[in-house]
């Protein structure tokens, strides 16, 4: 019971930290929030997981924990929050009794249980609840106040009027949530973010639009999010396949089935049949078929029928070249025709040290 009362003492707010400025416990008085001397204190929070399966920060296999909250003070937060599981509360099994070894070991994530080892010794043989209460207390060693526990419209942005699209968007905001800051009450933007690239033009747009609600209403508020990856990762459900990349027209090599016998050519690499090339074998295949390479430089290469498979070599330093002999001795190289992204035979080029040469044409990467 006494772990269930902390921890739901955590759910509001947990800011036992040394900061000049302000004064302990923080309460909320209206629509603010406050300190213990009534002066308003203003969240600028991000958000870092700690909900998902290991039940443990993010990252802490990547970097020492204190490197972690120094950097969050660097970029001017003075706020974590630091998502939990419910299960932390719930499972007392969970909680005081699994390591974070255990966890972690139970998901088959042994690379970053030796990460945490390496980074973070402390804590990989503390139950899952006293790690997070390092890491609570570590935050607050540093100086950051740690809080528990809008979405952009897609496409719109760039489909309609911007400013019929943001006025349509806060109205939603306003009438979802936004509403109880006129009545007095607490309402904190919880979640936001996009890509901070800024090669997002809907994000961009939504970002622009967000602020200046947010700076209007005197916002507290979290971004979305610390994390730059995560220990387990299930990837988006998409069917894996290996494929034969031309970075010069970040396209892939993939199978014409339009003629007699089919031949290789350049195509979006969603569309593009799944190849595969062992080095040590030397054969390159695609959807489950051998290539064959002609005779003669400057003709199509094409699928192997029955057991007429061609043995490629990767030469040049950088592996991307890949190479075979004619009966008559000649070194040719897979090539690209640029008029119809047709795979050719052609001399292999940019092999001797001439800096004027571009081998682009003549570069493929398996990947």
């Amino acid at each position: 019971m006494a772990r269930s009362i902390y921890l739901c003492t955590f759910l509001l707010f947990i800011t036992w930290i040394p900061i000049l400025s302000t004064s302990f416990p923080l309460s909320t008085k209206t629509r603010w929030i406050v300190d213990e001397k009534g002066q308003r204190v203003k969240l600028a929070c991000v958000n870092w997981p700690a909900h998902l399966q290991p039940a443990v920060a993010e990252g802490l296999s990547k970097q020492p924990l204190d490197s972690i909250s120094k950097k969050i003070v660097s970029m001017g937060f003075n706020c974590v929050r630091l998502t939990w599981p419910l299960d932390l509360m719930t499972n007392d099994t969970l909680a005081l009794k699994i390591t974070v070894k255990q966890s972690f070991e139970s998901l088959k994530l042994f690379d970053d249980a030796l990460g945490i080892q390496t980074h973070n010794p402390k804590i990989l043989n503390l139950p899952i609840f006293n790690a997070f209460q390092e890491v609570v207390s570590n935050l607050g060693q540093n100086g950051l106040m740690h809080w528990y526990s809008f979405s952009h419209e897609g496409g719109a942005w760039v489909k309609h009027n911007s400013n019929d699209i943001c006025a349509k968007i806060i109205g939603e905001v306003n009438h979802n949530g936004g509403f109880l800051l006129d009545r007095g009450f607490p309402l904190i933007l919880s979640e936001f973010g996009t890509d901070e690239r800024g090669v997002d033009v809907s994000g961009n747009r939504y970002m622009n639009c967000l602020v200046a609600w947010a700076a209007e209403k005197d916002l507290d508020w979290a971004v979305w999010a610390l994390t730059g990856d995560y220990y387990l990762r299930t990837g988006p459900g998409l069917q894996e396949k290996k494929l034969v990349l031309h970075p010069h027209t970040g396209l892939c090599v993939t199978t014409n089935h339009s003629g007699n016998v089919p031949a290789l050519r350049l195509e979006l690499c969603t569309k593009s049949e799944p190849s595969t090339f062992n080095p040590k074998e030397g054969i390159l295949w695609i959807n489950k078929i051998c290539v064959e390479t002609p005779d003669v430089a400057g003709q199509k290469v094409k699928l192997g029928v029955g057991s007429k498979c061609s043995k490629l070599g990767q030469i040049s330093a950088t592996k991307m070249h890949l190479s075979f002999k004619t009966s008559n001795g000649l070194l040719l190289c897979l090539d690209v025709d640029e008029r119809d992204n047709s795979i050719v035979a052609n001399p292999c080029k940019c092999l001797t040290k001439d800096a004027s040469c571009d081998p682009a044409s003549q570069w493929f990467k398996v990947l």
